[in-house]
């Protein structure tokens, strides 16, 4: 039993644990790059009853975060693209419940529900500047979609579509005097999954 202050110069070896009412605190600056590595590296668990504040990044392993409450972010960073954001994953992202968008919702592949009440898939996309073409999906319908289409530019005429199919649809363009002509065109097709 110690009432005083242990001056070690060097290492501490303990068979057990160590039990303290007081700070347990380190000057050492060494930075961490993986988990074995860093001014406290722990082999073990480590098991905390209140609050993490980590002034650098976090770096997890394959085991992933868990937790009974809500991740939270500070961060405003806006988004602009599936790289850019407060929030970015480098893979699928899974919600079992609702998702509030204060701003635009955009999807680069499509979006798609498999709600009972409305099922839908909602896909758009533009086309190399051309006077016909065949767009192709990225995800087939199970019955023929309603498609919309609109000139993004180059276009002072009309657009039609001769046919449209659960996979695909085709286009062509035509000036105002009904002569086939280059135009680039912007679609967006509703239909059921």
């Amino acid at each position: 039993m110690v009432t005083g202050g242990i001056g070690v110069s060097g290492a501490i070896n303990g068979g057990a644990y160590i039990l303290t009412s007081g700070t347990i605190s380190t000057t050492n600056a060494t930075a961490s790059t993986t988990h074995t590595n860093g001014a406290l590296v722990v082999t073990g668990g480590v098991g905390i009853g209140q609050d993490i504040n980590v002034a650098g990044s976090y770096t997890g392993g394959s085991g992933g975060i868990f937790t009974v409450g809500p991740i939270r972010t500070t961060s405003t960073t806006a988004s602009s693209s599936t790289t850019t954001g407060a929030l970015r994953s480098g893979g699928g992202l899974g919600v079992v419940g609702d998702i509030n968008a204060g701003g635009y919702m955009k999807a680069v592949g499509g979006l798609s529900t498999l709600s009972a009440q409305s099922p839908f898939i909602v896909q758009y996309g533009t086309t190399a500047s051309a006077t016909s073409g065949t767009v192709t999906f990225p995800v087939a319908f199970s019955a023929t979609p309603v498609v919309t289409t609109g000139m993004l530019r180059n276009g002072t005429g009309s657009i039609y579509i001769p046919t449209v199919t659960a996979s695909n649809f085709t286009w062509n363009c035509t000036n105002l005097s009904g002569t086939a002509a280059a135009c680039q065109v912007m679609w967006h097709a509703f239909g059921p999954p």
